[in-house]
Parts: C-alpha cells; structure tokens; sequence
C-alpha cells in the first residue's frame, strides 16, 4: 500500500518535471531588449542593429513615450516585438514596421 502511494507520487513528480520542462522549451526565447527612460531608448540586453535603437529613439520622441520596454523574442525564425509600459497602438505598430525594415538587416 505505502509502496503504491510512493510509485504514484514518483510518476506526478515526473509528469510535473516533464511538462515543465516542455513549457520552459516552447517558451518564446528574449532577444533582446531595451528600455525607455524620458523618451531615450537604450539598450539593456541581448543584440539589436544600432539603426533600429537610433531610429526607435526617434520614434518615441515624436510619439511623446517617456517610458517602457521593448522586447525582441524569438518565435520560430523570426522574431517579433513584445511591448509592455504606456506605448500606444499606433507606436507599437511604427515600431513593428521600423523592425521589419531594420531587423531584417540582422
């Protein structure tokens, strides 16, 4: 009876370990990243063309974005832009369209 319990908790553990292991893979991997401090874009981690930083620069200052993160994560063989902080749509989608001319310069 113990020795049952003790196989059934052994094979969860396993399960767990395993799908948490699936989860970790699939996961989508972080690139790059850069923050946004008073409108200045600067880089913080990972690799990204000086054009695109230089130029995201621009566009947060004339979209008036003081502040935020902008995330390069890898899906598949590509890779796309993640944002979190106060950047409105229209930014974001400048910022996308930046990306699919600069980051594709890689």
């Amino acid at each position: 009876m113990l020795l049952e319990q003790l196989d059934r908790i052994v094979l969860l553990a396993i399960a767990g370990l395993v799908l948490a292991g699936l989860w970790y893979a699939m996961r989508p991997q972080r690139v790059f990243t850069l923050g946004i401090e008073n409108g200045d874009v600067r880089w913080t981690r990972g690799s990204v063309p000086r054009g695109f930083v230089q130029e995201a620069a621009g566009i947060c200052r004339a979209c008036h974005i003081v502040q935020g993160t902008i995330v390069g994560l890898r899906r598949g063989r590509s890779i796309v832009l993640a944002f979190s902080g106060p950047i409105d749509r229209e930014s974001r989608q400048r910022l996308r369209n930046l990306w699919q001319i600069q980051g594709s310069l890689r």
